[in-house]
């Protein structure tokens, strides 16, 4: 793998750790070079696929990733080196994923997986295959979504990565579930929880609690759920108060409210009328 430049670098490791505050800092007090950024600048592609990594997790929007994008036109592509130009194309699939043209995304990342080797970055590689499993999930494609996360999520097990593989095993339990396995997949979910327990990935983790509330109010467990679901609320106004998740959690904290505050009312009912004789 060739060397990174100091900023792509400090983004790894900040990315492999989790330290999400610390990263958003860095790119704050990079966003001058960031708006200035020239296709010739060493590791101009790999910034730019890295940075879709930290609006994945909350920093700035697509938008912005789209500007930088467009900084590489197609005459310039035509003399990078087949690794930049498969990051860039990476960094396009993570911008059609999150404008919804999932099979833009889909065929995007295909390409890139393709030329795995020539990607030379296990982990880039590894996350390749978690958008692409993402991506199919949203399409209701659960077969092959798992496919594609259980291999993201061993490659970064292999580096080893474990927070990273942490972050993926989120997504791996929540195929489980909807495959009816309910108890490994809160066991991913509580493995995934002790990796990132100590970081502030306040997304991640509220991802973690929003889930499990979902699947103990499918079992039924609604006080439980409801635990999960305040829990998930803080977490996601912490990162973000506008954040899409947020408004979820709420919604799903309202709608396992409501039957323990039908089973509250009936119990409170037969307290009034007394015990049957």
């Amino acid at each position: 793998m060739a060397n990174n430049s100091p900023l792509v670098a400090r983004l790894d490791g900040l990315l492999l750790e989790r330290r999400v505050a610390e990263g958003f800092a860095l790119l704050d007090g990079s966003n001058p070079d960031l708006i200035q950024l020239k296709p010739s600048q060493q590791d101009a592609a790999s910034l730019v696929v890295r940075i879709a990594q930290w609006v994945d997790l909350g920093y700035r929007d697509v938008d912005f990733l789209r500007e930088l994008l467009q900084r590489f036109p197609p005459d310039v592509r035509g003399r990078m080196t087949l690794r930049a130009y498969l990051q860039l194309r990476m960094a396009e699939a993570f911008c059609a994923m999150g404008e919804e043209d999932l099979d833009g995304a889909i065929g995007l990342l295909d390409f890139v997986l393709k030329a795995e080797h020539e990607l030379g970055d296990q982990r880039l590689a590894a996350i390749a295959h978690f958008w692409k499993g993402r991506s199919h999930r949203k399409k209701g494609e659960y077969d092959e979504a798992t496919k594609h996360v259980v291999t993201g999520r061993s490659l970064m097990q292999a580096i080893p990565a474990p927070r990273l593989a942490a972050v993926i095993e989120i997504q791996e339990s929540w195929l489980l579930f909807q495959q009816g396995k309910l108890d490994e997949a809160l066991r991913l979910l509580e493995e995934a929880q002790g990796q990132l327990a100590t970081t502030d990935d306040a997304l991640s983790l509220g991802n973690i609690e929003s889930a499990r509330g979902r699947m103990e109010r499918q079992a039924g467990r609604y006080a439980e759920a409801l635990e999960h679901f305040a829990n998930a609320v803080e977490l996601y106004a912490r990162r973000d108060p506008n954040h899409r998740n947020l408004a979820r959690a709420l919604c799903n904290f309202a709608s396992a409210s409501t039957p323990v505050r039908n089973r509250c009312n009936r119990e409170d009912g037969k307290l009034r009328r007394g015990p049957r004789v």
